[in-house]
């Protein structure tokens, strides 16, 4: 995170220094700075509350195999005979 952070200040400064005219870099306008940080901010927080919603919906299924309902829950129906229901998939007993 703190890389990220250095190298958006290092973009943002860039410009603004002495060594912008070597590399052609004009500073930018402070409007276009505020308004791409507004989208950022919107961005962040749209793909958070999204992220909410999605898992709120999935109820706890999603990266977890033991949460996913098994065949004979399904069907309300027993596993086969011989097979013990382990949570996360049919074992065969021996």
């Amino acid at each position: 995170m703190l890389a990220v952070i250095l190298v958006i200040r290092a973009a943002i400064y860039l410009p603004y220094s002495r060594l912008a005219h070597l590399f052609g870099f004009h500073p930018l306008p402070p409007s276009f700075l505020i308004a791409l940080g507004v989208i950022m901010v919107s961005y962040v927080i749209t793909a958070e509350i999204a992220k909410r919603i999605f898992y709120k919906k999935a109820g706890g299924r999603i990266g977890c195999r033991s949460n996913l309902p098994l065949p004979h829950v399904l069907l309300d129906d027993a596993p086969p005979e011989g097979v013990v229901d382990s949570g996360l998939e049919y074992l065969v007993e021996e």
